[in-house]
């Protein structure tokens, strides 16, 4: 790739941070290879339950979980998926007996949360708030920092007893390492006012998606949550037993 801003990428956790993690012959480091342009959004992850499922609470799942070993089935969107690793994380951090399904996609899960034959599942809350809404399934807890303006109803993982348990599905602009500085400089005023653009956000907070902060929509920003959502997927893969191939 020619770093001259005519080849840009638009990076998720999978190409930036998942499978650098999971995938030893991938042919490119994304923390030598890109320019880290700036953060977009996030998506945090809900930990959602069916209706059916007794419990209000997440103390509840857990007892729960504990009570019927083995027989919660919560759903993700594949195996090595921000969602599942973000399931292996709350797993470890409550010890909850939650057995993992693997999906291909969030879209094919959701009939099965919907039936009650999925118990539950960790997900983006974009996927789960209009479910929640319509009463089909209960979100628990928000793993965010802060309540979200759009559900301020909902708890934060934190405040539901997991504390500093965070996880969020990102979008950020990344570009060729070597980029020239005017080149580097424009596209990131461009990401700088997307992020603080109205339209803009409101549509993508409508769905329970977070705005970069102004320090995130920035070079060194964006570079260092690169740098942290590396960490924690590493540390995620590992609770999960996957291995680098």
């Amino acid at each position: 790739m020619r770093a001259n801003g005519h080849t840009i990428l638009l990076g998720s956790n999978g190409p930036l941070t998942i499978n650098p993690t999971l995938q030893g012959n991938l042919g490119y480091d994304p923390l030598r290879d890109f320019m880290p342009i700036g953060l977009f959004v996030r998506t945090p992850m809900v930990i959602a339950v069916h209706r059916s499922l007794p419990v209000q609470t997440v103390a509840e799942l857990f007892a729960h979980s504990k009570a019927n070993p083995g027989r919660l089935g919560f759903g993700s969107s594949g195996i090595a998926s921000a969602a599942h690793l973000s399931l292996e994380m709350f797993s470890a951090a409550t010890g909850a007996g939650i057995t993992h399904i693997p999906y291909g996609s969030e879209g094919a899960l959701a009939p099965d949360l919907v039936s009650g034959t999925l118990s539950g599942t960790i997900t983006e809350i974009s996927t789960a708030l209009p479910l929640h809404k319509e009463g089909a399934v209960r979100i628990l807890a928000v793993a965010a920092a802060n309540r979200l303006p759009q559900a301020p109803e909902l708890p934060t993982a934190t405040e539901a007893g997991i504390a500093g348990y965070q996880a969020a599905a990102f979008v950020g602009m990344v570009a060729p390492t070597g980029l020239p500085d005017p080149v580097a400089k424009a596209l990131g005023e461009a990401v700088a006012a997307a992020v603080t653009d109205p339209a803009v956000r409101t549509r993508l907070e409508g769905m329970g998606s977070l705005m970069a902060s102004a320090t995130e929509a920035t070079p060194p920003g964006f570079a260092a949550f690169l740098q942290r959502e590396t960490a924690w997927t590493r540390a995620a893969a590992e609770r999960a037993g996957l291995r680098q191939g």
